[in-house]
Formats: structure tokens, sequence, C-alpha cells
């Protein structure tokens, strides 16, 4: 008997020791998070997110989006900080993805916004300088008046900028051409656009120098470079008329539409001097693979919605202190994602608790109300609020 009560007693002992050894274990468990070489807001970003969350993050960095995207997918790392027009062409089949599905990624949270945007020096329309260059389409002319073909800076072929100056440049039905290969000795079409590449830095001296026409980068508002440029020199932000185009007809998928962006703005006074120009917008967002557990998504997302303000201020080099309101964007427009694409268990759950998210039944319910109350919309949403949402 007493053999028996023994043996009970140190199975129970065992036990404990297990359950601590286990939760050691698990509480040492590391996420994996990927990000982007080439991209500093994504690096920037995903080192402030780790620095936030209380998990044990390793921190992998892959040269380009396939590689990281496709680790992602098989379950090298959990999460990974990307471009949606990618993460959206991988899930669907879509372009370079046609035969080759990512079946195992799933929808977290949009971060954070890049906006097209084109500096431009300042350049008349005619001999009595009484109107200039304004919109993106201008360029056309630009030959017939000035003698020569425009020449675009922007960074280098792997770039989110690069792309989207060459999705640009074919939608407005210019001829885009890689200045290594002018020659001097032929006569170009008006429609063709001569795009440099080069480093950041070098891209800043040339257009502060007239040694190029333009810049074309892709970045987030109040960009310190573009800032800087603004600040150095007299130039123009053009409007990309994307309205005469089939832009939004073909990528409204990928772009949200976003028709006054104002650049060098912390407080309410400097609207006085600034003036917007026409854009479009894309989001970097947070994608997980599918098998990651409901709560470390959960708190990831709880992460980043509740040091939104700080993240955003940082990546968008605000002056204000670091945890003031912020008003680029609504938390709906980090969200939101397409009804094909999947989202993550803890994505929902997260967004159900802030109200984001009202499911089916519920609203059927409502419907059958006698008194007919009026149903808020599918996804509801505040302002962000310092340290959460205000709902």
């Amino acid at each position: 008997m007493n053999g028996i009560l023994i043996a009970i007693i140190l199975s129970i002992i065992l036990y404990f020791i297990y359950q601590k050894f286990k939760i050691k274990i698990y509480d040492l468990e590391t996420i994996k998070l990927g990000l982007l070489k080439n991209d500093y807001n994504i690096k920037k970003y995903g080192f402030l997110l780790k620095k936030q969350l209380s998990k044990n993050v390793e921190i992998i960095i892959y040269d380009d989006y396939k590689t990281l995207m496709e680790a992602c997918n098989n379950n090298i790392i959990d999460f990974c900080i990307c471009y949606e027009n990618y993460f959206i062409d991988s899930v669907l089949g879509l372009n370079s993805y046609e035969n080759n599905y990512l079946n195992n990624l799933e929808f977290c949270t949009g971060l954070y916004f890049n906006y097209f945007q084109v500096l431009s020096n300042i350049f008349v329309k005619d001999k009595e300088i009484s109107s200039k260059f304004t919109n993106f389409s201008d360029l056309k002319e630009f030959k017939k008046i000035h003698k020569r073909n425009y020449i675009l800076g922007t960074e280098d072929s792997k770039s989110l900028s690069f792309i989207n100056m060459f999705i640009l440049l074919v939608v407005f039905d210019y001829n885009p051409i890689n200045y290594k290969k002018y020659d001097e000795k032929l006569d170009y079409d008006d429609n063709v656009i001569f795009y440099l590449i080069d480093s950041e830095e070098n891209l800043k001296k040339k257009i502060l120098e007239d040694k190029i026409d333009g810049l074309l980068l892709f970045r987030t508002f109040n960009d310190s470079t573009i800032n800087f440029i603004n600040k150095e020199k007299d130039v123009i932000f053009l409007d990309i008329n994307f309205g005469e185009t089939y832009f939004d007809d073909l990528f409204s998928i990928y772009y949200f539409k976003n028709s006054n962006v104002l650049i060098g703005i912390d407080e309410f006074d400097d609207l006085k001097e600034k003036i917007g120009f026409e854009t479009r917008m894309s989001r970097t967002i947070l994608i997980c693979n599918k098998n990651v557990k409901s709560d470390i998504v959960y708190e990831f997302m709880k992460t980043i919605y509740g040091h939104n303000n700080y993240f955003t201020n940082i990546i968008t080099n605000s002056e204000k202190t670091l945890d003031s309101t912020h008003n680029y964007f609504e938390p709906i427009q980090l969200a939101y994602i397409d009804k094909n694409i999947p989202i993550h268990n803890g994505s929902k759950k997260y967004y159900k608790e802030l109200g984001f998210i009202i499911e089916k039944n519920y609203i059927a319910d409502i419907l059958k109300l006698k008194n007919y109350e009026k149903l808020k919309c599918y996804w509801n949403y505040k302002k962000i609020g310092i340290n959460k949402f205000n709902i």
C-alpha cells in the first residue's frame, strides 16, 4: 500500500516537473520574421516590431521578395513583411505566380503605405513662361519645347521604386529607355523618357545639381530624402493624373486612391504653405504561414495596432512626439483585404474584438429586429488612438 502511495506521489512530482520543463521550452520558442534586404523601411519596421514583442523573435534577411515569400510559404520562417501586390499575386496565382500558387500564406494586417512621388525640376511650356509642367502626362510635350528627352532618376532594378516607375511609364504610353543606352546620334521619339538608375544619395545629388530632370521614388509619406530635396531646391511634385489611363481598371486590386498627398506636414499650420498632389498608394503588409499558432498571430496584431502611432511616426520621420496621433490613414485601410484573400484566424480574432468584423449570424439577427435598428457597416472603425482603438 505504501509502495502505491509513493508511486503516486512520485508520478505527481514528475508531472509537475514535466509541466515546468514544457513551459520553459515553449517560452523560449523562437518566432522567425523575414525582411527584405534592400528596403530600409521594412527593415526598420521589423526591428521596431521585434523590440515591442514579448516573444523571442529572430530576424532573417532575404535578398528578394520571391525567396522571402517562398520561405514563409514553406514554413522556414513564420512571418514576413512584404509588398501587398506580390502577396496577392502569389495567393491568387496571378502574373509571375500563374503556375506557382503559394497556398500556405495568409494575411495578417497592413502596416503602412508607399506612394508614387515624382519630383521634377520646374519647366515652362511656352516662350512666354505663362505656364509650367504640372502633370505627369505633360511630359509628352517636353521634347517639342526643350528639344531633348526627359531624364528621370530612380533606384535599382530590384527596388519598389523601379518596378512602379516602369508600370507608370507604360500606362502613360511612354517608352522607357535606360540612359546608359543613350546615343546622341539618334533622334528619339517624343514619348521616350530616359531613366537613370543610381543610389539614393547619388540621385539626390544629381537632381540638386540639375543632372537629371526628375526623380521617381515609391516611398512613405514624409520621406526624409524627398523632404530634403524639397527644402533645398525649388521643385514641383507632379500630379499623376491616373484618370487619363487604364491604371485604375487594371491595378485597383493593388493600389488605393489618394488624391491629396501633402509633403512635409507635421502641424496644422504647415497646411498653409503646402499644395497637395494626386497619386496612388499601396501597402506594405505582414503575412504569415497558415500553421502559425493563432495566439502568436494575435499577439503580433495587438502589438502592431497598440503601437501604431509609434511605428508610423518613426517610419514617416515625423517631428512629433512618437506617441502622437497620426492622421495618415484610417484603421480600415490597414485591416481591409479582398474577400478572396485568406486571413489568419489570429488576425480575425483581433479584428472581431475591435468590432471590425461582424459575424453573418449577428447581421441576420439584427435585420430581424422589429424596430429595424440601423446596422453598422461590416468594417466598423474609428481613428487610431495612442495605445488602442477607441471603439
